[in-house]
């Protein structure tokens, strides 16, 4: 790779992020790896990575990385807009502050962080720039009402950018990943936990939380490095597909979507989860 032709990542404190500049690196990347809490990288900067202190919920911040990227003479080619979370919970107990904050860091975040980054990558006359939706970006699921919510919306925000920035030069790659082996459980789970006997949604939370938890267990975990394939591709091949599922529950959820009526889709969850209202 040229010397100031990089790739910069959102999010790499753990999960996707932290593979996807590992292995970046690895390739030979020029990486810069960002978290709200750079103390946390100490292991991709031994790697060799250039570490910068980024919230995506920060505009200072974000300027003041994008300073650095260009006072060490670098160009951003990707920018990876990684840095994300999960509100989970029924849309009527999530609170307004909560889902608020879903939607500033999932989708006001990357915008933010795309923009501040776009002159540079105009200038350039190229570039990738690659959005971490998920497979909840095209199906709605029960309990992600506000995570699927921000990630629709990145769908479609991905498309307008995908048809106003190729004049440029600047591609736009949507990857959609379905259920990983990370730590985004141990973030989207406490919403859901605080949800007690008595509530309505009692029942419902602890069902749709017992499918989720047997889907990320050991035994069935896909593990984060599935990512790589489809970033490297995204990334690095002449002409990329404009979406990349992953894993095979989100090529099959994007099927069932595209098949199944929203009755039958319905009838399959009620299937799942079972009587709810049951004492």
């Amino acid at each position: 790779m040229t010397a100031n032709k990089c790739v910069l990542i959102t999010g790499t404190s753990s999960g996707l992020g932290h593979e996807i500049a590992s292995a970046l690196l690895a390739r030979g990347w020029k990486v810069y790896a960002t978290a709200r809490k750079p103390e946390m990288l100490k292991d991709l900067k031994e790697k060799g990575a250039q570490i910068l202190q980024l919230d995506v919920n920060d505009k200072a911040s974000i300027a003041a990385a994008v300073n650095t990227v260009e006072a060490n003479g670098d160009v951003i080619y990707g920018l990876i807009n990684n840095a994300g979370f999960g509100q989970l919970g029924p849309v009527e107990v999530v609170s307004d502050l909560h889902a608020r904050a879903q939607m500033d860091t999932n989708v006001f975040g990357v915008v933010d962080v795309t923009k501040a980054f776009l002159p540079m990558m105009r200038n350039a006359g190229e570039g990738r720039i690659i959005n971490m939706s998920s497979i909840a970006g095209k199906v709605g699921l029960p309990m992600s009402g506000w995570y699927s919510a921000s990630k629709f919306a990145l769908e479609a925000l991905s498309d307008a950018m995908r048809f106003e920035l190729s004049y440029f030069g600047i591609r736009v790659i949507v990857l959609e990943p379905g259920p990983i082996s990370t730590n985004f459980g141990n973030v989207s789970y406490p919403g859901m936990d605080g949800i007690k006997v008595g509530n309505p949604y009692y029942k419902m939370v602890q069902r749709m939380m017992s499918w989720s938890k047997k889907s990320l267990s050991k035994k069935r975990a896909v593990k984060s490095k599935v990512i790589v394939s489809p970033v490297l591709k995204a990334l690095e091949n002449k002409n990329p597909k404009t979406r990349y599922r992953v894993t095979s529950v989100a090529k099959q959820l994007y099927i069932l979507r595209r098949v199944a009526s929203d009755k039958m889709i319905d009838f399959m969850l009620r299937k799942l989860m079972g009587n709810v209202n049951e004492s």
